[in-house]
């Protein structure tokens, strides 16, 4: 789950992140500094960052299943 530290969703991202991972699913939050909310169409280096981080984590679910 990714979300900007200045999304105005980002209290409730972090709490749905927060049931999700105590309910058992497997899960990864990242915030970004600074991104505001949908900062991941917009070209730029946290945005890569981001498709980085996705890609990683969705090959190591992968690998795991």
């Amino acid at each position: 789950m990714s979300v900007g530290s200045q999304d105005l969703f980002l209290e409730e991202d972090v709490d749905f992140a927060m049931r999700l991972s105590r309910a058992g699913v497997a899960m990864e939050l990242h915030v970004y500094p600074g991104e505001p909310h949908m900062f991941d169409p917009v070209t730029g280096r946290i945005a890569d960052q981001s498709a980085l981080d996705i890609v990683r984590a969705l090959k190591e679910f992968l690998r795991k299943r």
